[in-house]
């Protein structure tokens, strides 16, 4: 039997393409009577095969149901990446983390700014009570509260963006970020597919 990559002007030998290092992990599989595949950077198939009455040749193009380009939320340096082109991994997994740490200082400013309106809300609850203050004061005490909280939900979420996970289960087709530089918001970072939800065409 003789693989073909499907694509260009007709196929061409699986022997003759490029094995890059990592990359070049066929997964059989059955497609049609007399007909095997192979996934190779996320398309491929085909597959010739010699019947009772000459040759036959049947060609299909798979293709992953799940693919994605992963890009950066946020501007910042790259501290972590984890994953190499052909390197497969799990959903859920740590696959790029930045430097966050000047976030992470925003978040807890953020945070005390919480504390201090909740705590001036609180006394301005019980002034109110003895009739030392306003009904106005303390409905602008309780806007500055959920204010403070909004702002700290928004560093939150930056902090957040600090670290991408895989959203499923497959394998690194390109890298196109390394340790260590500088990217800035919506920077392409990785191509990654699923290898197991699979379609023929």
């Amino acid at each position: 039997m003789t693989l073909f990559a499907s694509g260009g002007q007709g196929g061409l030998p699986l022997g003759t393409l490029p094995k890059a290092e990592g990359l070049w992990k066929p997964r059989l599989g059955r497609v049609m009577t007399g007909c095997k595949a192979t996934l190779l950077w996320g398309l491929l198939v085909c597959a010739s095969a010699q019947a009772a009455d000459g040759p036959e040749l049947a060609r299909a193009m798979i293709r992953s149901r799940h693919q994605a380009v992963l890009s950066s939320e946020i501007s910042g340096r790259i501290v972590f990446l984890a994953a190499r082109e052909g390197e497969a991994f799990r959903v859920g997994a740590r696959l790029i983390e930045f430097d966050c740490a000047l976030l992470k200082a925003v978040g807890a400013s953020a945070q005390a700014t919480v504390e201090h309106a909740q705590a001036k809300l609180s006394s301005l609850q019980t002034m109110a009570e003895h009739r030392s203050t306003g009904t106005l004061e303390v409905a602008l005490a309780h806007a500055d509260l959920a204010k403070a909280r909004a702002e700290a939900r928004a560093a939150a979420l930056q902090v957040e963006r600090c670290v991408i996970s895989a959203p499923f289960s497959g394998r690194v087709v390109e890298v196109r970020a390394h340790p260590f530089e500088s990217v800035s918001a919506n920077t392409p970072l990785l191509m990654v597919l699923d290898d197991h939800a699979l379609e023929v065409s």
